[in-house]
């Protein structure tokens, strides 16, 4: 088995090094690889400014590696908007190239990571804008990820570009999901969405927005914002109060991160009236609506929590964390005012976590073990929360 994956990963690595010496020869010839970087950032237009402050003698930021302890007492962050000219963009990535075919931004979040665009053929150009109009446009996403990174990655930036306050058309990505497409046409937001079927277009003048994260994990959403998104959504469902007050997420095809102990876990849950859910059985208006509507939800630490952007002021929520403690949701609820709860696993070991900033990988694969929760602390914080 070793030998294999090390034949596979040494083919990957050859056919690479291959590309990379072969396609400048070929690009001679007219094959139009993608083979050249050019760091070409224009100028910021500033949008929003944030603030947050941590304090790291709590017991929860002493038992996690992803949030670094700083010297500075309050942490600032901002968001802003960059204006390309006459650039090619790649749908699939989000990659942004000039005229010489050199990208000048590598992928929507990180300018300095080569996504697959990087040695692709450049090929089959659509020119969205036949007429010579010089529209705005901006690329929203492909939408082919995880629930939460559809939402921090890419939804998330319909705010920004409502502060811009300009007449920019919106351009989706050709893989996304049939109900993310359907949400964005019930929305019924003062924008135009083009949904595109092309992998490379031409674009006169494209926008793009940035958010700047807390850390890794851990991005940015005001009440502010929620509240954009919740006055969008929330109004689109009926006035029918939902029958959830107390919610545990379920998982019902989870690859990984079982939890050893679930029977007791529910057992506890179900003395204090929680209500497993599974969220999959539910559209994206649906759920909005019930984590807006419910008091108290608890879950393993999963994409699940990515609707607490939806919750009331001071809901409580209780996250069964992983074995590697995950920031994430402690961030989120810190922004919305959330008063939040978290177990640690009875497998957890500070010592035995691995930095991510050390080993990324190894850090990851912990973080997918299975865990157990001890049935005592569980019931204590229930009995806290439900009281």
């Amino acid at each position: 088995m070793f030998k294999s994956k090390f034949k596979q990963n040494l083919s990957k690595t050859i056919k690479r090094r291959i590309k990379i010496f072969l396609y400048p020869f070929l690009n001679v010839l007219g094959s139009s690889y993608i083979i050249h970087f050019r760091d070409d950032n224009p100028k910021q237009f500033e949008l929003e400014k944030y603030e947050i402050s941590f304090d790291f003698n709590t017991h929860y930021l002493r038992n996690q590696k992803l949030i670094k302890k700083k010297n500075k007492n309050i942490w600032k962050r901002n968001s802003y908007y960059l204006i390309y000219h006459d650039v090619y963009l790649d749908t699939f990535t989000g990659a942004i190239l000039n005229k010489k075919i050199e990208i000048l931004k590598s992928s929507l979040k990180y300018h300095n990571i080569r996504t697959f665009t990087y040695l692709s053929k450049f090929k089959n150009v659509f020119k969205l804008n036949k007429e010579n109009k010089r529209e705005k446009f901006i690329f929203l996403g492909s939408f082919n990820e995880a629930y939460f990174h559809i939402w921090f990655d890419n939804l998330i930036h319909l705010y920004f570009i409502n502060l811009i306050s300009e007449d920019i058309k919106i351009l989706v990505g050709p893989k996304i999901d049939v109900k993310i497409k359907e949400l964005l046409i019930d929305l019924k937001l003062p924008f135009k969405f083009i949904f595109l079927e092309d992998r490379f277009i031409e674009v006169d003048i494209l926008y793009k927005t940035k958010i700047e994260s807390w850390s890794k994990h851990a991005p940015i959403i005001t009440p502010q914002i929620s509240s954009f998104f919740k006055s969008n959504i929330l109004n689109k469902i009926g006035n029918e109060n939902s029958k959830f007050k107390r919610i545990f997420i379920g998982r019902r095809t989870n690859l990984n991160r079982d939890i050893k102990n679930i029977d007791a876990v529910l057992q506890s849950l179900n003395k204090y009236s929680f209500k497993t859910i599974f969220l999959e059985d539910y559209t994206i208006l649906e759920q909005a609506k019930i984590f807006n509507e419910a008091d108290i939800i608890c879950g393993l630490h999963g994409a699940g929590f990515t609707n607490l952007i939806f919750c009331k002021e001071g809901t409580k929520v209780l996250e069964l964390q992983n074995f590697v403690n995950v920031t994430t949701y402690f961030v989120i609820s810190k922004q919305l005012n959330l008063d939040y709860f978290y177990i640690l696993p009875v497998e957890f070991k500070m010592k035995s976590i691995v930095s991510p900033n050390k080993d990324n990988k190894k850090f990851y694969k912990q973080k997918l073990q299975n865990t157990s929760y001890s049935i005592d602390k569980l019931e204590k914080v229930l009995a806290d929360i439900c009281a």
